[in-house]
């Protein structure tokens, strides 16, 4: 690992540190011209541009492009920084230490100083930020990290491409940031993995690593073609919940009413669909339906992306790639009593313990990744790396399947709900085969986001929420329009306004 002498100097000792300057880590291209969708006000500018049908991300839209006098006093800028803060390090200090507030607007200060003798006071600031950020940073990573709110990875498919980012808003655009060759992207890269004690080198050429909120994939030759690929995501807290699940037109307030009934009726519920479909963010706010005073064990794989403050009983495990195994963690979690497990998303062995366990009274929800619905979630369940056995896939009830409509909008496209000749909810005349020794029948109660009222009466849903309750079946759909006019009338509240609204809401129909 470097100290932070050498993580200032780039290598060099300090006297040539002095002497010489240190060249920027990084190419700042010019602008994308195009039709500008929006401006993002952030110490430097940001611009998003349509060009072609495409998406661009310009970093600094409001300045030109670097001249060769403003990359030579560039390089003077960072060496002063290099002399100034490692001069000023106290005796033992750890190098994750320095990546603070504090000493990133010291460097751009000592910067900042010597510029202005030079430059115009806005070029001398925006010269300082970028010898700031390749020196007290992670060069073009930190500007584009500056960013979190708005981006969700960043993706550096070559040391020498233009840097991506993906977005949600406006789906993947290509950056005016690029590496100079392999040597200055391995060592951003670098500078990024040693606040998780981890390195990228000949010995290490594939790294897995976490820090913090941001998720770190990279590889270097002999199996990066190009040279060397990163990808960085930033799992910040997204705007999630009933209220935004209505508004972006994830579900209408029907639907959402529909699945509440689900969650009541302690049915297992699997959300399902292709990568980026908006499946954990689903999963997130559904949260917010099941009742507060339920025990609820949470299990993720080495992130934190389901929320659960509101809960007063609730517990978050995590399992991780060099320890516990997500199926470990389910075993657990059984043992803890919960009455309901939820599991950000099953790959794996541990599906067939999550179906064991709702064989055992523990209802479960969770996402998966799937290509297409209905019976081909049953056969990728059924099948290896997951092999649940057919006695136990019959505990599944609900499948909720997303699909991305535009580049900004995720949407539930269509709700299956699973009847099973086992569980005695239909005969022997109906259904579909299942592994010889089980019948099901699958109902599309929801499709293209909107609900079929008519197979409402007939739903399953419903008549496990009318037993439930003591209710009739017509009374019961009652309940869902009440239950969806209830949200829409929350529409103007805050999110957690919301959830406590909901924690308070009883069955209005007795």
């Amino acid at each position: 690992m470097l100290s932070i002498k050498n993580f200032l100097r780039k290598n060099r000792n300090r006297e040539r540190a002095e002497k010489e300057n240190i060249p920027i880590s990084f190419n700042i291209l010019e602008n994308v011209g195009g039709e500008v969708q929006e401006i993002i006000e952030l110490p430097i500018q940001r611009s998003i541009i349509k060009a072609n049908g495409y998406y661009a991300y310009n970093f600094a839209s409001d300045q030109k492009p670097l001249s060769e006098q403003d990359r030579k006093l560039l390089g003077e800028a960072k060496s002063l920084i290099a002399s100034d803060i490692t001069n000023s390090i106290p005796e033992g200090m750890e190098l994750k230490e320095i990546f603070s507030p504090t000493y990133f607007e010291k460097a751009r200060e000592v910067a900042l100083g010597y510029l202005k003798s030079y430059l115009p006071t806005e070029r001398a600031y925006y010269i300082s930020y970028i010898a700031a950020s390749d020196t007290i940073g992670f060069g073009p990573i930190s500007l584009l990290l500056e960013d979190s709110k708005n981006i969700e990875e960043i993706e550096i498919n070559a040391p020498t491409l233009p840097i991506s980012v993906y977005t949600s808003k406006y789906g993947r655009c290509s950056t005016n940031l690029r590496y100079n060759n392999e040597e200055d992207f391995k060592r951003s890269i670098n500078k990024l993995l040693y606040l998780a004690e981890n390195e990228i080198n000949s010995t290490n050429p594939i790294v897995d690593a976490e820090i913090g909120n941001i998720r770190v994939h990279a590889q270097i030759k002999p199996y990066a073609h190009s040279g060397g690929f990163a990808s960085i995501r930033i799992e910040g807290r997204k705007e999630i919940g009933v209220k935004k699940v209505v508004s972006n037109g994830t579900a209408s307030p029907e639907l959402l009413a529909y699945i509440w009934l689900a969650l009541d009726s302690r049915l297992n519920i699997i959300i399902a669909g292709a990568p980026a479909s908006g499946k954990t963010t689903l999963l997130s706010s559904l949260i917010s339906l099941i009742p507060r005073y339920n025990k609820i064990v949470i299990i993720e794989d080495e992130t934190n992306e389901l929320e659960n403050s509101a809960f007063v009983n609730a517990v978050s495990i995590y399992s991780s790639k060099k320890g516990i195994t997500q199926e470990q963690q389910v075993i657990n979690a059984l043992r803890m009593r919960p009455d309901r497990l939820i599991v950000g998303e099953i790959r794996g062995k541990e599906a067939r313990e999550m179906f064991s366990g709702s064989n055992l009274g523990i209802p479960f929800m969770t996402t998966m990744h799937s290509n297409e619905g209905g019976l081909s979630i049953l056969r990728r369940l059924s099948v290896q790396p997951m092999s649940v056995e057919a006695s136990a896939l019959s505990m599944l009830d609900l499948a909720i399947y997303m699909k991305q409509t535009e580049v900004s909008r995720r949407r539930i496209d269509i709700v299956y709900e699973y009847s099973w000749l086992s569980r005695g909810e239909i005969d022997g005349t109906q259904g579909i085969d299942v592994g010889n020794v089980d019948k099901v029948s699958i109902e599309e109660i929801a499709k293209n986001g909107l609900i079929d009222l008519e197979k409402l009466k007939d739903s399953k849903v419903i008549g496990r929420f009318a037993y439930k309750n003591g209710l009739s079946r017509k009374k019961a759909i009652e309940e869902l329009k009440k239950r969806a006019e209830f949200i829409k009338s929350m529409q103007n509240l805050k999110e957690q306004e919301i959830e406590e609204e909901i924690n308070k809401y009883g069955v209005l129909i007795g």
